[in-house]
C-alpha cells in the first residue's frame, strides 16, 4: 500500500524521467551501435584521401619604375609634462625632502659594452619615507634603466610635511652611469 505523497512524487514528469533514465540510456546506446554498424555495412568502400595542396601558377608582370616619394616621418609627440603637486595656498611645506641615496649597481654587461648615460627616474615617496612607485622618465638603455629602477626603489627619504603631517611627494632622481 502506498501513501499519497509517494504517488504524487512518482507522478511528476521529472520523477518519471529519472525512474526511466537507465532504460533510456540503454536504448540510446543500442541505437548508436546499430546505426554505426548499419553505416559500415552500407558504405564499406569509403576511403579517405589526403588533402593535396593546389599549386597555383604565377605570371611575372613587369612594372614600370615609379616615382619615389619621400614621406617625412611624423613628428614625435612630446611626453606630457610631469604633474606638479602643489601645496594649498594657505598651507606651507615646512621641510625639504632629504635623500638617503642608494648608488645603483653598474651592470657588468653594460660595463663591458661601455654603456654610459644618465637615467632620470620619477619616484613617489610615501608618508613613511619609502618609495611607493618608480618609473623611467628618460632612459638610456634597458639594462641601465633596470639598474636605476632597482636603486630608486631602495632609496629612503625624510618626507616633506604639510601642517606637520607627512605627505606623499613626487620627485625626479638622476642616476649617472660613468665608466671613468
Amino acid at each position: 500500500m502506498s501513501t499519497g505523497v509517494e504517488s504524487f512524487v512518482l507522478n511528476s514528469a521529472n520523477a518519471r524521467f529519472k525512474a526511466q533514465y537507465p532504460k533510456y540510456l540503454r536504448w540510446a546506446t543500442l541505437a548508436a551501435f546499430i546505426l554505426t554498424a548499419l553505416i559500415w555495412a552500407l558504405f564499406p568502400d569509403i576511403k579517405t584521401k589526403p588533402y593535396k595542396l593546389r599549386q597555383e601558377e604565377f605570371q611575372a608582370v613587369d612594372i614600370e619604375d615609379q616615382e619615389v616619394i619621400d614621406i617625412p616621418p611624423p613628428p614625435q609627440e612630446a611626453p606630457p609634462p610631469p604633474k606638479v603637486i602643489e601645496a594649498a595656498p594657505d598651507d606651507e611645506v615646512t621641510e625639504e625632502v632629504e635623500i638617503h641615496w642608494q648608488k645603483p649597481v653598474y651592470p657588468e654587461i653594460a660595463r663591458k659594452a661601455q654603456m654610459e648615460g644618465t637615467v632620470l627616474v620619477k619616484v613617489l615617496v610615501g608618508p613613511d619615507g619609502s618609495v611607493k612607485n618608480a618609473q623611467i622618465i628618460q632612459g638610456v638603455n634597458p639594462i641601465l634603466d633596470k639598474a636605476a629602477l632597482a636603486a630608486a626603489l631602495k632609496c629612503k627619504f625624510i618626507p616633506g610635511k604639510q601642517r606637520n603631517i607627512p605627505v606623499k611627494a613626487q620627485m625626479a632622481l638622476p642616476f649617472s652611469f660613468r665608466l671613468h
